[in-house]
Parts: structure tokens; sequence; C-alpha cells
């Protein structure tokens, strides 16, 4: 069993490389360009800042309400 090579193994770093791209293929992962990562990365960082800025707005208005309702009590 040892003695014997197999099928489906690859003998080289350029075979695995090969072997790797052709799952990917058969499995629809493509390699991304670097511009491709850049944009990803940029959408993430916008929705985050959406995110902080929905947060930052909530508690705002958390905020004043309970202000309103304080007011309301003490009067």
């Amino acid at each position: 069993m040892q003695g014997e090579e197999r099928e489906n193994e690859p003998e080289t770093k350029d075979g695995l490389d090969e072997w790797v791209d052709e799952l990917d293929r058969l499995i629809g992962i493509e390699e991304m360009t670097d511009e491709e990562i850049a944009a990803q990365h940029a959408a993430a960082d916008k929705e985050k800042g959406s995110a902080l800025l929905l947060a930052i707005v909530v508690a705002i208005v958390i905020l004043a309400a309970a202000a309103v309702l304080l007011y309301l009590r003490i009067l």
C-alpha cells in the first residue's frame, strides 16, 4: 500500500495547486483579486459605520424619552 502511488494524490506543489484549483472550480469558489477584496472590506467598514450610527441614534432617542418621562413625573 505504501509503495503504490495514489491516483488522486498530487506529487508536487504544482500538482497540489492544480488539484485545489480544480476543487475550487467544482464547488464554485473563485480567487478574488486584491481590488475585489478591498471593495468587500470597504463595504464591511461602511456597514459597521452605519450600525454604529444607528446605535448612537437609538441611544439618544432612549435618553430623550427617559428625560421626558422624568420631567413629566416631576410636574
